[in-house]
């Protein structure tokens, strides 16, 4: 089972030998297991990769990650054919009835309120009103609360009357960082379940083609806004970008059992896409915030 995040910060070239992966540094190399690897983090102008590497990465379903200029996640590299059953379920997902869709987002931005909300007392801050809003959470969320509850809750968990996510500030670009890992590792697992990422639930953006992760995430955007309020960050470093990639492997409570924060969004995706195509009639996201901020090792910084 994929396990390893692998980061790479300066001038490195990537192949393939005996089908692992070569990382080529200055001084050295190092070789790791196809097998292993969920994530490639590629945070240097200056990588090398063969397209040999870049085929061998993609069949064996490891995301990889372009960090850009801006020094935000610029482009992904995700399997295209992973599974000969691809177009029996893209045909699925073309036809998913409306009542499950409308259904399954709804219970969405409900979990993803109800972890805000317990991110808000994690940190001290006043829930009330985000509860008495979170209350009136109708069937699809017509009234767009989801949106309203955003507004009241950001400014509280980083004690600011004035913070708004449209500014271009440290924080919000750790925010936009962390979402973009997360996004990345949920369509990982639509696409390694032959869907596709455009066609979402609630997301039809067509500027957008990840609108399918970008509503499967939603319930576990928490966990990353729980980590950065606990920063200070005046900037966004190399070392609050590591720590953003590892918070992958935070361990957490989930359905009843804990489990990592990968294993659970593997879970989630599945769970959702069967109910989707009504393979099964129930999905649940039991999750609990943790109790402290996770400051686990990077486990492949080069």
């Amino acid at each position: 089972m994929a396990w390893r995040n692998l980061i790479i910060t300066q001038h490195a070239k990537l192949s393939i030998r005996a089908g692992n992966l070569v990382v080529q540094l200055n001084a050295n190399e190092q070789i790791l297991p196809m097998e292993d690897l969920q994530l490639v983090l590629v945070n240097s102008l200056n990588v090398y990769i063969s397209t040999y590497a870049l085929s061998q990465l993609a069949e064996h379903d490891v995301m990889v990650v372009f960090i850009g200029r801006s020094a935000q996640p610029a482009a992904k590299l995700i399997n295209m054919y992973p599974g000969p059953k691809d177009s029996e379920r893209i045909m699925t997902q073309c036809h998913w009835p409306a009542e499950r869709t409308e259904a399954l987002w709804t219970r969405i931005v409900t979990w993803k309120v109800r972890y805000q909300i317990s991110v808000a007392q994690f940190v001290g801050a006043a829930t009330d009103y985000l509860e008495v809003l979170a209350e009136t959470i109708e069937t699809g969320d017509p009234t767009n609360r989801e949106a309203a509850i955003a507004k009241q809750y950001f400014p509280r968990i980083f004690n600011d009357d004035k913070f708004s996510r449209r500014s271009e500030s440290p924080v919000n670009a750790a925010l936009n960082y962390g979402y973009a890992i997360l996004l990345s590792m949920v369509d990982r697992e639509i696409v390694s379940d032959g869907f596709l990422t455009e066609i979402g639930i609630h997301h039809h953006s067509n500027l957008n083609s990840f609108n399918l992760g970008s509503d499967l995430m939603e319930p576990f955007r928490p966990l990353i806004d729980q980590w950065v309020s606990q920063q200070t960050i005046n900037d966004l470093t190399p070392d609050i970008k590591y720590q953003l990639v590892d918070l992958m492997n935070v361990e957490i409570s989930f359905n009843g059992r804990n489990s990592l924060l990968t294993t659970a969004i593997g879970i989630f995706v599945r769970d959702c896409l069967k109910y989707l195509s009504g393979e099964s009639d129930t999905v649940e996201c039991e999750m609990t915030i943790p109790n402290e901020v996770s400051t686990h090792a990077i486990n492949s910084d080069v």
